[in-house]
């Protein structure tokens, strides 16, 4: 199959009890309600003149809750990055317990991995509208469509999202360094590596 999972680190792991699997079960039905909940709640609505985010939420019961439209863009990234993370396991989970191969030692993955989706796809947004990638400008000048399926994107892929961050990291680094800096590492590396031991 094709549904990522960790796999069994050997064979003194035991299989998920039927109780256990039964928990999850309700785990990733309720997460699946309240991530689309929140998602609908937060989604932009414009305001009287057509181009600015509405300063408050009316739907859903909600009556004319104030939000400033920059928390809500954050708020709203968040839950799709849970989003993106939830598919991940909550795919996974389905396709081992079908194949009887679900082992307990994971269980805590299964249940971290939305929030390590929302923290992710948090950093990315920073990233994003920090202007190192590029200027995104005001919120109401944000594609909610865009940052929900960036957001959505790293969260389902962590890893690779992870890696980009490092390139990027190390890209603004560089970029940023400067003569002096040059000429530090320069003089460094002239010099003899000090010993790793006394010994040595």
């Amino acid at each position: 199959n094709t549904a990522a999972h960790p796999t069994s680190g050997g064979a003194e792991d035991e299989l998920m009890s039927q109780s256990r699997i039964r928990w999850l079960t309700f785990y990733f039905v309720v997460m699946a309600f309240a991530l689309l909940y929140f998602v609908l709640l937060l989604w932009p609505e414009r305001g009287g003149d057509g181009k600015e985010w509405s300063k408050e939420i009316t739907r859903f019961g909600v009556s004319k809750l104030p939000m400033d439209p920059e928390l809500r863009v954050v708020l709203l990234v968040m839950v799709a990055g849970g989003l993106g993370s939830y598919v991940h396991a909550a795919t996974s989970f389905i396709v081992f317990v079908g194949n009887r191969a679900i082992v307990r030692s994971w269980t805590l993955w299964y249940v971290l991995r939305p929030l390590i989706g929302i923290a992710l796809a948090l950093v990315v947004f920073f990233v994003i509208r920090g202007g190192f990638i590029l200027d995104q400008g005001s919120a109401s000048a944000l594609n909610p469509y865009a940052m929900v399926a960036v957001a959505s994107l790293a969260g389902m892929f962590s890893k690779e999202a992870s890696a980009k961050l490092a390139e990027i990291f190390r890209t603004i680094f560089s970029l940023r360094e400067t003569d002096g800096d040059r000429e530090i590492v320069v003089a460094h590396r002239d010099k003899k590596a000090p010993p790793t031991s006394i010994a040595s």
